[in-house]
């Protein structure tokens, strides 16, 4: 699928506990073409999925943020509980004009509650630039998790990303 000029490609949110009647469970999203997502004020998302367990962000290319300002998500997702995701495969460009708000290519947060595991694995991360930026973060994969979780990061490909007017190579 195609999904382009908007500002999230993919939002799956929910509130409700593990194995509720709201609760998202082995949730795919494969196959994806993501673009021109983002050019607002606001945050944005190439894929974001919260409170989902099983979860397989499998194989989507994303490409976008050009003219934000903003924070930029490629693959972000947050949860609690005993969650166990995978992302795998997606190809990633993130291209905002922020100059002070943070840029993340992956992002796993807020995880708590019993034991889940976390698995990035395989994913590209290439030609992401932001030239205007001054002091804002920029991350490649980044996990805030609690101690109760295993995380399996392997095989993930970051190269070629710019950061700042000075050339700085970040990877």
């Amino acid at each position: 699928d195609s999904i382009s000029n908007v500002q999230t490609g993919i939002l799956l949110s929910n509130t409700g506990s593990p194995n509720s009647v709201v609760y998202d469970d082995n949730v795919t999203i494969r196959n994806n073409n993501i673009s021109n997502f983002g050019n607002s004020t606001n945050t944005y998302y190439g894929i974001r999925f919260d409170q989902c367990t099983g979860a397989s962000i499998y194989n989507n290319t994303i490409i976008g943020g050009s003219g934000n300002i903003t924070t930029c998500y490629g693959i972000y997702n947050t949860g609690n509980d005993s969650m166990s995701n995978t992302v795998r495969k997606n190809t990633i460009t993130l291209t905002p004009s922020n100059t002070t708000s943070q840029i993340t290519a992956i992002n796993f947060a807020s995880y708590s509650g019993a034991q889940g595991t976390l698995t990035v694995d395989s994913n590209t991360i290439t030609n992401c630039t932001s030239s205007s930026v001054s002091t804002a973060e920029w991350d490649g994969i980044k996990l805030t998790t609690s101690l109760n979780f295993t995380t399996n990061i392997r095989a993930n490909n970051i190269t070629n990303n710019k950061y700042g007017s000075t050339g700085v190579t970040a990877t």
